[in-house]
């Protein structure tokens, strides 16, 4: 299986993040998936959902605990209609993540805050890749 590795480096990916947060190049708002695959490099990361994402990685990339390092990508399982949510680890226990504030922007909040707003368990994190990801 192709896991097409990012077109961007984690410093790049990050930055552009930032980038997101104070001057967006979109509307974010029940993006999350599209967020982290543009922030490394891809139109869409060749996924529905975040949690059918992280089921079509290959299993070496996946992680089970919340020691997410910078330019990660962190999963939760859950949601009302079950798509999950994913966000960029700042590697200092904070996402950048879409649908925080003011719904359309990107913000940087604390990750446990995730599962406890939205009521989604599951942390878990993987190395960014986009198995049927189309690039920018």
């Amino acid at each position: 299986m192709a896991t097409n590795r990012p077109h961007r480096s984690t410093a790049e990916a990050l930055t552009w993040c930032q980038s997101q947060v104070t001057r967006p190049t979109s509307d974010w708002r029940h993006d999350c998936l599209r967020f982290v695959a543009n922030a490394y490099g891809y139109s869409h990361a060749g996924s529905v959902s975040a949690w059918e994402w992280w089921h079509a990685l290959p299993e070496d990339l996946c992680h089970y605990d919340h020691s997410a390092p910078a330019g990660s990508l962190m999963v939760w399982k859950g949601g009302t209609k079950g798509y999950g949510h994913v966000a960029v680890s700042d590697g200092r226990g904070s996402v950048y993540t879409s649908g925080w504030a003011r719904g359309d922007r990107i913000a940087l909040v604390v990750a446990s805050a995730i599962g406890t707003r939205w009521h989604m368990s599951n942390s878990r994190w993987a190395w960014p890749a986009f198995p049927h990801g189309v690039a920018l």
